[in-house]
């Protein structure tokens, strides 16, 4: 019975992540394909301000929300036959906290423009985005334990969709193109998560429980400089470019980092299905499949990026115009970091599983540090190509730290460790080829073609892995859980 449970619960996570990854791909398809045309509408200073104001508010958000939705992975298990009331609950904390600091905001106005470098337009619109995602992200992360991914792509195409559509129909009519952007991006999920909010407090019928508070910030409190820290490492770099080199190298770094969307966006959907799968085989001390899957799922993704790198001055020219060429060099530094990220998340499931959190702020803090001390001393000297280094240093220091602090807190080797660094060192060997090779594209495509073969027939067994974890009939589950329980 309980083999077969496994193999409903392992099918029902490949069906999700399927579907994540389709619907991820098509609803996230219409912000890539609008990012050309919003580079090619608004000059490079006004998509610098624009790019600059999202780097901020990421920022913020996760200060004045605390990210609370982010308790629910863990919450599924404790509060199994309440989580509607849990969710109700810390909806309406999360409004709470973020309205304080909004008040706090209106009441030292001239500070809060100062500290932002913003107006109380622009403050206005930030705020009342950060009071409304939240029941959003709440209600996704249901969806994604639940794997009810139906739900979840209805409620991404609504958002993400009417983001692109209104953003480009106000840009178009408003004087002001920037604020056309800013309200385009905004508005759809304030409606949106106005809803959602009701929907979350009708069907929990909870405003306040002690207990549901108290255990969201015990987890989400300590999770939290890990947050921000892991923010710093994806944003930090563009604020400082903007600071440093001005509007325009802003818009050129960012623009760079629109591609790494793409796999950040792809990590995104295999993260949703392999999240709640990876620990609830952590929560049945299933680690054999957890360890073999883990390789299938790390060399997957590592094709991804080494591909990506290696026809990046492609990708860049359709994303933007010829003047952006100038940062194609950036695109290993930059794209190299999704799968040190990656890789970093393995473990920083297991800290969050174990209700370690403080550990995994600790570790996360220390890299947003390396990050912000690098480009303090180098940014200013060396430009765009030293805000890359440093991001990607940063990275690698993420996933050391968090290795080091998971294995100190779970001695059973849960991950293919060795294929790990192997991967990551060739992916990074081959990304430093195809960069040299950036301007002999006649070179750079048929090596890329050899080395995908390569890669399929030398990992042609971790393929097959994946789909036995996954899909293998009910008759042979048995053999199978046993044959994948061990090592090779």
């Amino acid at each position: 019975m309980a083999n077969h449970k496994t193999l409903q619960d392992n099918r029902k996570a490949l069906s999700a992540g399927i579907w994540y990854t389709v619907s991820n791909l098509l609803i996230r398809g219409v912000n890539l394909i609008t990012i050309p045309i919003f580079s090619r509408i608004l000059s490079k200073p006004e998509l610098g301000e624009f790019n600059n104001y999202v780097a901020i508010m990421t920022l913020v958000t996760i200060l004045t929300t605390f990210d609370l939705y982010t308790s629910i992975n863990r919450a599924r298990f404790d509060y199994k036959e309440n989580l509607d009331e849990y969710l109700s609950s810390i909806t309406v904390l999360s409004t709470v906290i973020t309205g304080f600091f909004y008040l706090l905001c209106m009441l030292f106005s001239g500070t809060a423009q100062s500290l932002f470098n913003m107006n109380m337009t622009t403050i206005h619109v930030m705020f009342l985005y950060m009071l409304t995602s939240p029941a959003i992200q709440i209600l996704q992360a249901k969806h994604r334990i639940q794997m009810k991914y139906v739900s979840f792509i209805f409620i991404s195409i609504l958002t993400i969709v009417g983001n692109a559509l209104l953003s480009l129909g106000l840009i178009t009519v408003m004087s002001d193109r920037y604020l056309g952007r800013l309200i385009g991006s905004a508005l759809p999920t304030v409606v949106f998560g106005v809803v959602i909010y009701f929907i979350l407090l009708l069907r929990g019928k909870t405003l306040y429980k002690k207990e549901y508070w108290k255990y969201a910030l015990s987890l989400s409190l300590p999770l939290m400089p890990h947050m921000v820290s892991v923010t710093i490492l994806s944003q930090f770099s563009r604020i400082m470019v903007m600071d440093v080199q001005g509007a325009e190298a802003a818009a050129e770094f960012t623009m760079i980092c629109n591609i790494a969307l793409i796999l950040v966006m792809l990590w995104n959907s295999f993260n949703n299905a392999w999240q709640p799968w990876s620990m609830e085989r952590m929560n049945q001390r299933e680690y054999g499949p957890l360890r073999k899957a883990s390789r299938a799922y790390m060399a997957l993704f590592f094709v991804l990026v080494g591909g990506l790198i290696a026809i990046g001055p492609e990708v860049l020219y359709v994303m933007g115009p010829k003047s952006y060429q100038g940062a194609k060099y950036l695109i290993p530094f930059i794209l190299l970091g999704p799968a040190l990220q990656l890789t970093a998340n393995l473990y920083i499931n297991v800290e969050i599983f174990k209700k370690k959190t403080l550990f995994a702020s600790i570790a996360t803090i220390v890299a947003a540090c390396v990050n912000i001390v690098l480009n303090i001393f180098f940014l200013g000297r060396f430009g765009l190509i030293a805000a890359g280094i440093n991001t990607l240093i940063g990275y690698i220091a993420l996933l050391l730290l968090h290795f080091a602090f998971s294995r100190r807190m779970e001695k059973e080797r849960l991950y293919d460790e060795k294929f790990m660094f192997i991967g990551l060192g060739v992916l990074m060997a081959f990304s430093a080829v195809m960069a040299g090779l950036y301007t002999m594209p006649l070179i750079r495509f048929p090596l890329l073609v050899l080395a995908l073969i390569v890669v399929v027939l030398f990992m042609r067994n971790d393929i097959k892995t994946i789909f036995r974890i996954f899909i293998r009939k009910g008759h042979s589950v048995g053999n199978d859980q046993a044959k994948l329980s061990g090592d090779e």
